[in-house]
């Protein structure tokens, strides 16, 4: 969050609402207060802070995973609002580049299956190295 000015920012709330398509993990956000849904869980956080001077920055940054079974593009974004007048209300909101979730049904390989993998790629190795 940058306060642009011209004049510092007071009772700031910052909000995102997360998409179904995306579960809270953690927030850092020094210098700003946050309610947050529980971790796993989809919700809305919100932070508050009691003033950013013209200028100023706060950092908030939220970790989020991909819900189970979600495919296809997620968007997501948040806005700050102020108890101060904005000259320029355009520039509230965020948006965080979007992420494509893709399909989670890779077929994987247990840790026997590695192993034979692994030793049957040595032997070949060896043999060629043999001829």
């Amino acid at each position: 969050v940058t306060n642009s000015g011209p004049d510092g920012a007071s009772n700031l709330v910052f909000t995102d609402t997360l998409p179904s398509s995306l579960l809270f993990g953690s927030i850092t956000a020094p210098g700003w207060n946050c309610t947050t849904p529980p971790a796993g869980t989809t919700g809305i956080v919100t932070c508050t802070a009691a003033s950013l001077a013209s200028g100023g920055t706060g950092t908030i940054t939220i970790l989020t995973t991909v819900a189970p079974g979600t495919t296809g593009t997620i968007n997501n974004g948040g806005s700050v609002t102020s108890a101060t007048s904005d000259p320029n209300p355009g520039n509230s909101s965020v948006t965080a580049p979007p992420v494509v979730a893709l399909p989670s049904d890779v077929p994987a390989l247990s840790t026997w299956a590695l192993l034979l993998l692994g030793a049957i790629l040595a032997l070949g190795a060896l043999k060629a190295i043999d001829n």
